[in-house]
């Protein structure tokens, strides 16, 4: 018996653009947010609000990395490719940790 020869099938997709500010679009979001902000500033901006489950350092650890959501990350070098990250903050994007449920070392080993 004679197997055919497997022929891969390779297709392109480009990758879209996003609409920042009023309408204009931007082919990377990092670089629209940064230079024009996410909306026409018609709005306040925009409250996710999360609830955290997982043992004390866990917990503290998850609201470390949502703090630092709001800082600037700066790109490494000064251009259009490797713009600075603006943080959440300008983005007027607010992470709001409203719950959270600590679960001891007890329950961890149980667990495992």
């Amino acid at each position: 018996m004679k197997l055919s020869r497997f022929k891969p099938v390779i297709k392109h997709i480009e990758e879209p653009t996003v609409e920042i500010g009023n309408r204009i679009q931007f082919p990377e979001p990092k670089m629209g947010w940064t230079l024009i902000g996410p909306s026409d500033g018609k709005d306040s901006g925009y409250e996710i609000n999360l609830g955290i489950i997982g043992d004390s350092k866990s917990i503290e650890a998850a609201k470390n990395l949502i703090e630092k959501f709001r800082t600037v990350t700066h790109g490494k070098d000064n251009n259009l490719l490797h713009v600075d990250f603006p943080g959440t903050e300008r983005l007027r994007i607010k992470f709001l940790v409203h719950w959270t449920a600590e679960i001891s070392e007890k329950e961890l080993k149980q667990l495992r």
